[in-house]
């Protein structure tokens, strides 16, 4: 799967590069007075699924409150005793966007309370927080700040459709792959700072560092799924981008990333050195590149073992890669990704390499309805001795407007993967209706 994949993303470099080669003949020199703006990757950043349309005003308070039925067919995530029930989430949510010439906030905060029909004592409060800023200190010299908190439990994330991302390109996110069973409550946390000086219209460089962590309350008992262990990571990285003309970006970084695994398994260093290439096809769609080789050190292999996947080290040599593709049109959004490369396990008992690829597409129908399909496969290849760990997931959501402050939301997903208790595979189909009341107030100029 590795090599195909691989495979498929050398022959998408050797595609794009003429494009690219192209684009650079046909750009002028890029004014000095235009500031940097490298694509996804390049920047720290995920890609987006929010239309030109309706990006949120420059100074702008919205917010609303939705009601949500979910039903699943397999509460527990069981392969061999399906349980269904059905849920509910009562949750309001605001919403403050302000940008000046220096300064640019974007802050969401949401809480609610679920209720399950058929296990009661898993009713608990529900909480998300999303908050992203950019100051410019000096002219050149720049501050950012993200964070991304959420406590909830796999029904409602599922029901959820992303049309932003937490802000964190896949570079540095943690490992979210793993799919829980859908009434597992899942506590995370992930932080970003980052401070960049920019030498001159063409060039910066700066350091950067995130923090996350990932909690599984209540998880250590369910004997069906398996025990989830919970996650530290901790990462810095110093990053140059140049910008060889409108369209084209080139990058490096150099990278170093600590993972704790509990109970105390022991923890895990990481080092890589990347190179990127990003490119604008056209003003609204962007595709990004990075590889570049990685070492880990862990405690898990101890000298050399051999198994099924042939000799394991303790430390070793491996490849990172990846690739972005997003556009963001007036009415159609759309993104790709595909990467590789060591992450904590995301709920597994060790590190991983984790090989994912996601895709989602977003479609304004008419006037007044919208369908977000999506779809998500990743493998989780423990760096310790045991078997990999692969899910696929799709889904697909409609959205429609029955007055400008009033949306009703139907969808369908299914999931399935492999258990960490006994590498059976295992499935669950969820759906869910959702009525909600927004509104956005604008102030400033």
């Amino acid at each position: 799967m590795i090599r195909h994949a691989q495979a498929v993303l050398i022959v998408v470099t050797l595609a794009v590069l003429p494009l690219a080669a192209r684009a650079q003949s046909l750009d002028p020199i890029f004014p000095t007075e235009q500031p940097m703006a490298p694509p996804p990757i390049l920047n720290g950043q995920g890609p987006s699924l929010v239309f030109q349309s309706e990006k949120t005003p420059r100074n702008s308070i919205s917010g609303g409150v939705s009601f949500t039925d979910v039903f699943t067919d397999n509460t527990y995530l069981s392969s061999t005793n399906s349980e269904s029930t059905f849920s509910y989430l009562l949750q309001p949510y605001i919403r403050v966007a302000q940008s000046t010439s220096r300064l640019n906030w974007d802050a969401t905060l949401a809480g609610g309370f679920f209720f399950y029909q058929n296990v009661s004592n898993e009713n608990q409060w529900s909480k998300n927080l999303m908050m992203d800023l950019s100051y410019r200190l000096t002219e050149r010299l720049s501050l950012r700040l993200s964070d991304t908190f959420s406590d909830t439990s796999g029904l409602f994330a599922a029901s959820s459709p992303v049309t932003t991302t937490s802000g964190i390109s896949v570079v540095d996110q943690s490992n979210n792959s793993l799919l829980l069973p859908p009434i597992q409550r899942t506590l995370g946390n992930t932080s970003l700072g980052e401070l960049s000086y920019q030498f001159g219209p063409g060039s910066e460089a700066g350091v950067r560092g995130t923090f996350s962590l990932f909690n599984y309350p209540g998880a250590s008992t369910d004997s069906t799924f398996g025990q989830l262990y919970d996650s530290r990571t901790y990462s810095g990285e110093a990053f140059y981008n140049q910008r060889l003309s409108l369209r084209q970006w080139l990058g490096a970084s150099v990278r170093v990333q600590y993972i704790d695994t509990q109970p105390s398994i022991g923890h895990t260093g990481t080092a890589s050195v990347l190179l990127y290439y990003g490119v604008q096809l056209r003003p609204s769609a962007t595709v990004s590149f990075f590889a570049g080789p990685e070492y880990y050190d862990s405690p898990l292999v101890a000298g050399t073992v051999t198994t099924s996947k042939g000799l394991l080290y303790g430390h070793q040599w491996t490849p990172a890669l990846g690739a972005t593709f997003n556009w963001q049109g007036e009415n159609t959004s759309f993104f790709a990704e595909y990467f590789r490369q060591v992450s904590d396990g995301g709920g597994l008992y060790s590190p991983v390499t984790l090989q994912q690829e996601n895709a989602s597409l977003r479609c304004q129908l008419t006037e007044r309805q919208a369908v977000t399909v999506s779809f998500a496969h990743f493998e989780n290849d423990p760096l310790g001795t045991g078997q990999n760990f692969t899910g696929l997931s799709t889904s697909v959501n409609l959205e429609h407007l029955l007055t400008r402050s009033l949306a009703v939301r139907v969808g369908y997903a299914r999931q399935q993967q492999e258990l960490p208790s006994s590498q059976n595979t295992a499935s669950t189909n969820l759906a869910w209706v959702s009525i909600a009341y927004n509104f956005t107030h604008t102030f400033g100029k």
